[in-house]
């Protein structure tokens, strides 16, 4: 019986000396595993087949006969390394991606399957629609300011897209439905905090107190002191006391927070 009272010394002996032998053996296999892997990346920098770094449709190819390929190019002054280019890789559903920075004051409102609206320079007539699918919670420091890279999956792509290709995004933080806007110019807030409008009846201006909701951009919602259909005054005043910003409706559509952040899209109330 191994470990038994009864077992001898020579016992002990040999069962110490297998349980080094299995040491050794397990030790070996792990170098053996570890030349093993070395000795395949060494084989994938030296071989001509190029693997692609994710699945999908190989395109743009920009290699020709002769073409040295290699690792990259390293930057002195900032001691970077940019990754040669050969091609690019399409994604399985065909769907283009966009990449864009938010600042660290809109990405903690940033969550993944948020609605977001994009244009292009390179396509001024369309619209784009899409989706958060990822979202770098790491960041990167650039003149002392923070930004997050934010992905969004296009729900409708074109094949003209290219990649590097300019992208404005408005991302959909919030959706309030059924609410009262008026333009945020339109809001005067004074040092105590009160806010109000000028709204103009039956001919002549009145300052209005008002209590406000959520607001972008563009809008602010307004909860109380306003009625729907009363004119609301976004512009100066001349001498004679004409508006000349009048608007007829405190409805002013719907809004979008910055490109690259966040926005709270309004839906008209009444």
């Amino acid at each position: 019986n191994v470990g038994s009272a009864n077992e001898t010394e020579t016992q002990k002996a040999d069962r110490t000396s297998a349980q080094v032998k299995v040491d050794n053996d397990q030790n070996n296999l792990q170098n053996d595993q570890a030349q093993l892997t070395s000795a395949q990346m060494a084989y994938e920098q030296a071989s001509p087949t190029i693997i692609a770094p994710t699945s999908g449709t190989v395109g743009d190819l920009t290699l020709t006969p002769g073409l040295v390929v290699t690792g990259g190019t390293t930057n002195s002054s900032s001691s970077t390394i940019t990754p040669q280019q050969v091609g690019i890789v399409s994604l399985p559903n065909g769907h283009a991606q966009a990449t864009v920075d938010v600042s660290e004051v809109d990405i903690p409102n940033i969550q993944i399957g948020q609605r977001a609206i994009m244009t292009m320079d390179a396509f001024p007539n369309k619209t784009f629609t899409g989706r958060v699918t990822t979202i770098d919670t790491t960041g990167a420091v650039s003149s002392g300011v923070t930004t997050y890279p934010v992905t969004i999956d296009f729900d409708v792509s074109d094949p003209s897209m290219y990649p590097n290709m300019a992208v404005d995004a408005t991302i959909q933080t919030k959706v309030e439905n059924n609410v009262l806007l008026v333009p945020t110019s339109a809001v005067q807030t004074s040092a105590d905090g009160e806010s109000s409008v000028r709204v103009l009846k039956n001919g002549k201006i009145s300052v209005v107190n008002v209590t406000t909701g959520g607001f972008n951009d563009t809008d602010t919602v307004i909860t109380s002191g306003l009625s729907e259909g009363d004119t609301v005054i976004t512009g100066t005043t001349s001498s004679t006391n004409t508006p000349s910003g009048a608007t007829s409706s405190p409805f002013s559509g719907s809004g979008r927070g910055g490109f690259g952040g966040g926005g709270v899209v309004f839906r008209r109330g009444g």
